[in-house]
């Protein structure tokens, strides 16, 4: 199961924050699950932001975190999980630390 795949129209992954989303088994692997795709998807949808209002595209944040485009945009858009090196790599280029997700409370972590 990809991270997109929890959103009722998976397309919206890392576009929408209004993203209908399915819930998760009653056990805490898939409750884990669902919750790390809900921070790739609002990590997403700010990374979308910071790269517009800075007028750069995903070919300028592959050039600026040494990523395959292909796989940046594979994972901003939910079709492969996101790992904590290449979120990093994203934060690093943008320079902007405060898209690292930190949720404050285990609410957080749902949609």
């Amino acid at each position: 199961m990809t991270p997109r795949d929890w959103l009722e129209t998976s397309d919206l992954f890392g576009r929408s924050s209004k993203a209908v989303w399915a819930s998760p088994e009653d056990d805490p692997t898939s409750q884990a699950v669902a919750a790390a795709a809900y921070l790739q998807h609002v990590f997403a949808i700010q990374v979308g932001e910071a790269l517009r209002e800075e007028g750069r595209t995903v070919v300028w944040l592959a050039e600026n975190t040494g990523l395959k485009e292909r796989h940046l945009s594979h994972v901003l858009r939910g079709r492969q999980a996101i790992s904590f090196p290449t979120m990093i790599a994203i934060v690093r280029a943008l320079d902007r630390v405060e898209l690292m997700p930190a949720p404050s409370s285990l609410a957080d972590l749902e949609p």
